[in-house]
């Protein structure tokens, strides 16, 4: 795996500029994560994701605008309201990776993976039944998906750190020293909490976000 280290937003424009084309691109906080789905992580590790996503199918119906049509829907509607799947979120946008890497204030080294899929998901079959790490494109099933152009990797064994078979993969690191100064360049350019999850959650944190930072000031 290609590894680099950015520490201004124009190393990290051509990092971005020169990439291939049908990539995928995943932000996380710390840049020592593995890319492991969330029912992979401790303690979800312990249960067994297919029963947790059968129980919000059975009880999530109530409160649906849509009612999804098949497992690959459930499972996006699933991850996007939090639920331990084995689905790994990605996004076509290379600076909504960017944004979730760096969201959070920590003193620590963020990264972006950039990720080149091999395999596309056959959705005539079923997500559990797959053997392989497969790429999933979901439908427009919530809002969040088409803020964050959205899209999935699926993983068979979720605690398992092997999905680089299925594909080309590089990671760029973003210094800790520079993380803060490049989220507010990515506020500059209008990636902020509202404009990727686009709901009342994401203009509240914006909100907060701006008064944290002196943006609404007493008159």
């Amino acid at each position: 795996m290609k590894e680099y280290t950015v520490n201004s937003f124009s190393d990290l424009h051509d990092l971005f500029e020169n990439s291939e084309k049908d990539i995928i691109y995943r932000g996380q906080s710390d840049s020592n994560w593995e890319l492991i789905p969330k029912a992979g992580r401790k303690p979800y590790d312990e249960i067994n994701d297919k029963t947790a996503l059968d129980y919000f199918k059975n009880n999530s119906i109530p409160f649906l605008d849509i009612i999804p049509e098949n497992d690959w829907d459930w499972l996006a509607l699933a991850q996007h309201n939090g639920i331990p799947t084995r689905l790994l979120d990605w996004t076509l946008n290379p600076l909504i990776a960017t944004f979730f890497a760096v969201v959070k204030d920590e003193d620590l080294d963020a990264s972006v993976y950039k990720f080149k899929p091999k395999d596309l998901a056959d959705q005539s079959k079923k997500p559990f039944d797959l053997k392989t790490v497969t790429f999933f494109k979901p439908k427009a099933i919530t809002k969040r998906i088409i803020a964050q152009q959205g899209s999935f990797t699926v993983h068979p064994k979720p605690f398992s750190n092997s999905f680089v078979k299925g594909g080309t993969l590089e990671k760029i690191v973003i210094g800790r020293k520079y993380r803060k100064k490049l989220k507010f360049e990515l506020h500059r350019y209008g990636f902020s909490y509202f404009s990727v999850f686009q709901d009342l959650q994401g203009l509240s944190k914006y909100i907060e976000w701006r008064w944290l930072n002196r943006e609404f000031k007493k008159h």
